[in-house]
């Protein structure tokens, strides 16, 4: 038998009185739609669901990110608790009930498909302020800013008050009209520019209209911003212009002006001048360039790069490799999130083409260990500029110039700085498509001009330096210079310099073998140049002045490792 309101509304109360509040309020509202006593109810409901509840309504809605907000009694919308996370939803305006906000529904909602592939760049919304119907979106904005543009921002504010919400809206930025919108990221520049739009045709074209309005506002000088840059993609060039033109004629086809800068250190006088003169009048004002009018061991123009940056992350790319575009989002939003990073290798096509899944390494031994003497290719390597600038490289640089390790591989010891100051993330996704090497056709260039002496020597040595490198004889060098180093650096304790030097044994005795079995290489020399490299390391130890236990284990490990270079002939 059905109950009539008034039986309805009694047994509201008794379910009160039992404590049963959320059956309650579910029986209240049946008799407030039900058009009875409305007023009396509405009040009754305000005095015992919302009153007790006031005080953590306004202090959530009160602070975001800090900033105190007083537009508490602008909300439109009232929200009476209900179950854990839940809460009936009251339209003051309309004077109705709109059905219940459930935390629980938020924090289960998948978001969009398009947020997973764009997973970096800020969203726009517009719409009508109805949460509910973009719970999809609003789950991103733990990591990631929205800016929305709701005319109703009564309505979209009251949101602001549920605790269970909070996390969300802390990255919420509200707009009541495009004029409002445009004018924001007009004056703030160093804002990144939201890319992705969810609104009506009609109204994402205009929003659009405006995104691409601003963005090239933004490349020229008077919109340039570099207070906020994430990443600079950083370019040494050496007498290749012409490469480093078609280098730009890719990246400046990003969408991106804030986050990103181009920084250029050219180093070298000889060839493609012209295109070097090109490079510094192109009108696009995200590429930074620095020409240095001499020659400069690499290291030099290395580290000038990283100096004349202004992201707080540096992705090192050679003048003949392209970045792939599409994956800068995915790396744009690690760096977002990890701070604390030191370094990042990244996928590429060829040279590091073997990383298959991601990992990520804390800073000190775990870096160390992962990151020491594996990533000898400069492009797809990404350093924390602070972390950097803050080793004294110039002093490094000096000291080392002529050290054959750290002529030839300088930054495999600066990811030795960077993984004892910071994590080390290795990630999956391809950032870098390498071009064909032109090492060999430039050394011809240089040996037939006999005039022509760089800052690392003669052309009949540039002539030969790709053979050279890989020789036993300068592997034994470079073997020789990077234990120098090691017995030098003050941050590596006693049991560090033994790991060290042990992969270092590792690392030059499979170099050797390589050399030998894939090329032939003076097979009958292998087994000196090997018995070489493990005396040099027997000597090293017994420099470390080791104690006896640490000592056995050294050369015990050293003994695995011969063992291992052995298996490898």
């Amino acid at each position: 038998m059905a109950l009539n309101v008034d039986e309805v509304l009694e047994l509201a109360y008794i379910k009160f009185e039992e404590k049963k509040y959320d059956q309650a309020l579910e029986l209240f509202i049946a008799v407030y739609n039900a058009g009875y006593e409305k007023k009396a109810i509405l009040q009754n409901l305000y005095d015992c669901y919302i009153s007790g509840n006031e005080t953590v309504f306004r202090e959530t809605f009160g602070h975001r990110n800090g900033k105190k907000i007083d537009l508490y009694d602008e909300c439109n919308l009232d929200f009476y608790p209900y179950k854990d996370g839940e809460y009936y939803i009251y339209n003051r305006i309309e004077e109705k009930f709109e059905g219940v906000f459930s935390s629980e529904k938020l924090e289960q909602t998948k978001q969009e498909q398009i947020l997973d592939v764009l997973e970096f760049t800020p969203i726009t919304l517009s719409f009508d302020g109805t949460w509910e119907k973009f719970f999809s979106i609003l789950t991103s904005a733990t990591s990631r800013k929205i800016y929305t543009i709701c005319s109703n921002r009564g309505r979209i504010i009251s949101y602001f008050k549920i605790p269970e919400i909070k996390k969300y809206m802390d990255n919420v930025v509200i707009f009541q009209n495009l004029e409002e919108y445009q004018k924001y990221f007009h004056e703030h520049t160093a804002e990144y520019l939201p890319r992705i739009v969810f609104a009506s045709e009609n109204e994402a074209e205009k929003i659009n209209a405006i995104l691409d309005k601003e963005h090239q506002y933004r490349l020229t000088e008077e919109g340039r911003n570099r207070d906020n840059i994430l990443l600079t993609i950083g370019i040494p060039t050496h007498d290749r212009g012409n490469l480093l033109l078609k280098r730009l004629d890719n990246l400046l086809q990003m969408p991106y002006d804030a986050e990103i800068e181009i920084a250029i250190s050219k180093n070298g006088t000889h060839y493609y001048q012209k295109e070097y003169e090109t490079v510094d009048k192109l009108p696009d004002t995200r590429i930074n360039y620095v020409g240095y009018d001499k020659e400069m061991y690499p290291c030099e123009n290395w580290a000038n790069l990283m100096s004349i940056s202004h992201g707080k992350f540096v992705l090192m790319v050679s003048d003949e490799d392209d970045v792939m575009i599409e994956a800068l989002e995915h790396y744009l939003n690690l760096l977002f999130h990890n701070e604390g990073i030191g370094m990042v290798c990244a996928k590429t096509k060829f040279q590091y083409a073997h990383i298959e899944q991601k990992r990520y390494y804390k800073k000190g031994v775990d870096a160390l260990e992962e990151g020491f003497l594996t990533n000898n290719y400069l492009s797809g390597q990404i350093y924390n500029r602070q972390f950097f600038l803050e080793q004294n490289i110039v002093e490094w640089n000096f000291k080392y110039r002529n050290n054959k390790f750290y002529y030839l591989y300088p930054h495999m010891w600066w990811q030795v700085l960077l993984c004892l100051k910071g994590d080390l993330a290795i990630d999956d996704i391809c950032l870098i498509n390498e071009g064909t090497s032109c090492w060999k056709e430039e050394t011809k260039k240089y040996a037939m001009e006999k005039d022509i002496e760089d800052a690392h020597g003669s052309a009949e040595e540039n002539e030969n330096i790709i053979g050279i490198v890989s020789t036993y004889e300068s592997r034994m060098e470079q073997f020789c210079g990077l234990i120098e180093m090691i017995k030098d650096f003050k941050e590596f304790d006693k049991e560090i310099k033994v790991e060290t030097l042990i992969m270092a044994v590792d690392k030059n005795g499979y170099l050797m073998t390589m050399v030998c079995n894939a090329f032939g290489y003076k097979k009958e020399e292998l087994d000196l140049w090997i018995e070489k490299l493990f005396d040099k390391a027997i000597d090293t130890i017994e420099e470390l002045n080791l104690d006896k236990e640490l000592r056995k284990n050294a050369l015990k490990r050293l003994l695995n490792s011969l063992n291992y270079v052995s298996l490898s002939e």
